[in-house]
């Protein structure tokens, strides 16, 4: 939605190890043996304030941006997909540089099925 016309959205899905993923970001899982799987979604998009990024996750919170006009909400999408994240075990980020666009990223524990 933050993407301009011309720019890209990428969206990557990944199996990783939890000590694969230590090496990248800096929070602990309750089992660090377990596998995940990493999902990400990358945009050329407008980007995010460094000392904005914690807010981002707060209900009914919306950043200023010279868009928010034009594209209207409640401000409550990132804030529901933490906690269903959050419900699975896992965990969710957001890195980004202003003006050249961000990366969200999510990893949930993959659970063996077990055999009958």
């Amino acid at each position: 939605k933050f993407t301009p016309d011309g720019g890209s959205v990428k969206v990557s899905a990944k199996r990783v190890s939890s000590k694969e993923l230590k090496k990248e970001i800096s929070f602990d899982l309750s089992d660090s043996s377990q596998d995940l799987v990493l999902i990400s979604v990358q945009d050329t998009g407008i980007g995010i304030k460094r000392e904005d990024i914690p807010k981002l996750f707060q209900a009914f919170t919306q950043l200023e941006s010279p868009l928010q006009k034009k594209y209207e909400g409640t401000g409550l999408g990132l804030a529901i997909t933490k906690n269903l994240v959050e419900l699975h075990g896992g965990k969710i980020w957001c890195e980004s540089e202003y003006g050249k666009g961000s990366k969200f990223s999510f990893v949930i524990p993959i659970k063996k099925r077990e055999e009958n």
